[in-house]
This record gives structure tokens, C-alpha cells and sequence, in this order.
């Protein structure tokens, strides 16, 4: 959303400066069709620009507010960590995993988006056909210890391990199971993205630490459905996965996880969703802030001149200034 806000403001601004050099030269022109068009349109965009600008400004507290509550939630340990709004650094690991359907990686989280691409030319636009979101149990650990995590309900900010768009008859064969999951013709041109939470990767998680709600113990739930997957359920979409990838990795073998009674997982408490904000990040906190006070300040500055730009080229070409 951040790159398509970013990417509309920069159009407008080019189409303005385009506009208001043109409008010098065709001030003293005989008004016609196409003219009457030009100007309509940079109504509409100065329209959208303001809209934007007052959007971007709002944002740009959210965003702040969010780095001073990253900023005062304290650092804590897995051993030391209270009950409460928390912030943990750790690497991942976990009992056993999934394979994620696009990029087929051994993960415990894998979000996978589809969209299905409509209609030709400058019209072609695309519809999203929804999403796929499964995890099995995993644990961030450091020096001290070891705590689970529920992903469920967070934002999760980690690299893109899949992204491709194009005919579907031209993409591999689990990418084509997927789609057809999710509905989309065998002869459309489709996209996809997937992000996955991997064995070792380098977590920051801000979260709530608190009573497991789940005390009855890991779901068996299966696609579209809340909770982990079993060992079981698991297992089965990771057979399910690599069927549709035999021809090109027959000689795949999951990656050797701990043995399970190492992992208690069904805890008293876990890291998870709660009042707060619930954030999962692969970048550092230094990294984190960095961005949020960049994005911030372009945010609270740039939105009310983009704003106030706008206002002044609406007010110009409706001849009211």
C-alpha cells in the first residue's frame, strides 16, 4: 500500500508540472474538446492529490506513534519477559514444518497471495482470488530460553520468497495446483506472492506475552481454518507439495527438525495477539525505527503540501483563484 500511495503522489506531482507549463502555453488558445479533457482530468487528479495529502498526514502519526510505542516497549529476554506488552529478539525454530505451496521452501509460516488478472490493455486489472495462511508451532529462542509464538493476527514484515506473474500454463506445476485452489482459470494470466518464517531466521517480534488461550492443546486444522497444523496435517501438505514437484526435486528431503518432545507445546503462556499492536519482522529494531521515523516525517511534511498543492491547482482551474 506504502509503494502504490508513494507511486500515485510522484504520478500526480509529474502530471501537475506537465499541466501547469502546457496550461501556459495554451492559456490564450480557442478552448477545445481536448483541452476541456486536459483540464478535467487535472481537477480530478488535484482531487485525488488532496485526498492523499490529508491521508498521508493522518498516517504519518499512526506511523509515529507506533515507533514511540517500539521505542518505550521494553527489550526483554525469554526468560525475563513479563506479562504484558513485550519485545523479543530471537532465532527461530520449532518440532517439525510445512512446505509452502509457491516457493517450496521448508518453513512454519507461509502467507500466499493470488491474483487473477481481468480484462486487456490498458483496462487489465487485477482481482485478487485471496490468500493462504498456514503455520505449524515455532518457538523463538535465545540465550535464556525458549517461548512459543501464534502468528495469528500479525503483521508480518519478512522478504518475499516468491513473486511471479504471467500465463499460468508457462509457471510449475504446484504453482498451478494453488491457483486452481483458489479458483483461477487454467488460461489466465495470474500473480503470485508468498512470504515464509524459515527454520534460523532472525526474528524481531513485538507482541503480547499472556495466557495461552489454547490450553487444550495443538488444532488439526487444515487450510481455512484457525490454529497450527499437526504433525499429521503437515505432513500431509508437504506429500501434497512435492507430488506436484517430483519431476524437479526428486531427490527432496525435509530438513531434520528436533525431535518433538523437546518442545512443549502446549505452554501455560505464549507470545501472540493481544490489545497491542502484534508485529513480526525479520529487520532489526534499529532498522524498524529507522524506516518508521523516514516514513514519518515524509508522512506528516510531505502530506499537507502535497495537500495544499492540490488545493491551489483545484482552485486555479476551477477559476476560483
Amino acid at each position: 500500500m506504502n509503494k502504490l500511495r508513494h507511486s500515485i503522489v510522484i504520478l500526480t506531482l509529474l502530471v501537475w508540472g506537465f499541466a501547469i507549463v502546457n496550461g501556459l502555453h495554451t492559456h490564450s488558445r480557442t478552448r477545445s474538446d481536448t483541452v476541456i479533457a486536459t483540464r478535467l482530468g487535472i481537477v480530478l487528479l488535484a482531487i485525488l492529490g488532496f485526498i492523499i495529502g490529508i491521508e498521508m498526514f493522518f498516517s504519518g502519526f499512526r506511523i509515529l506513534r507506533r515507533k514511540w510505542l517500539i521505542e518505550n516497549t521494553p527489550s526483554s529476554t525469554v526468560r525475563g519477559a513479563a506479562i504484558g506488552q513485550v519485545e523479543v529478539c530471537g532465532k527461530i525454530i520449532g518440532p517439525y514444518t510445512l512446505i509452502s505451496p509457491l516457493s517450496v521452501l521448508d518453513c512454519y509460516f507461509y502467507k500466499a497471495m493470488a491474483w487473477q488478472s481481468e480484462g486487456s490493455g490498458e483496462r487489465r486489472e487485477w482481482k485478487s482470488a485471496g490468500e493462504e495462511v498456514l503455520c505449524t508451532p515455532f518457538f523463538i529462542e535465545d540465550e535464556t530460553g525458549r517461548m512459543l509464538v501464534d502468528p495469528r493476527g500479525a503483521e508480518v514484515d519478512v522478504p518475499k520468497d516468491f513473486d511471479e506473474d504471467g500465463s499460468l500454463d508457462a509457471m510449475p506445476e504446484n504453482v498451478r495446483r494453488f491457483a486452481a485452489r483458489r479458483g483461477i482459470s487454467a488460461w489466465a494470466a495470474a500473480r503470485f506472492e508468498e512470504y515464509c518464517i524459515k527454520p534460523g531466521d532472525s526474528l524481531y517480534v513485538l507482541g503480547t506475552f499472556s495466557e495461552n488461550p489454547e490450553a487444550a492443546g495443538i488444532s488439526h486444522a487444515r487450510a481455512g481454518q484457525d490454529g497450527f497444523l499437526s504433525e499429521a496435517a503437515a505432513d500431509l501438505e508437504r506429500r501434497s507439495v512435492l507430488d506436484a514437484m517430483n519431476a524437479a526435486l526428486p531427490g527432496y528431503r525435509q530438513r531434520s527438525t528436533a525431535v518433538m518432545a523437546e518442545f512443549d507445546l502446549n505452554p501455560p503462556v505464549v507470545l501472540r495477539k493481544g490489545d497491542g499492536p502484534f508485529f513480526i519482522s525479520t529487520r532489526s529494531q534499529r532498522e524498524i525505527l529507522g524506516h518508521l521515523t523516514w516514513t514519518s516525517t515524509v508522512s506528516i511534511w510531505g502530506g499537507p503540501v502535497l495537500a495544499l498543492v492540490s488545493l491551489a491547482v483545484l482552485l486555479q482551474r476551477l477559476g476560483w483563484w
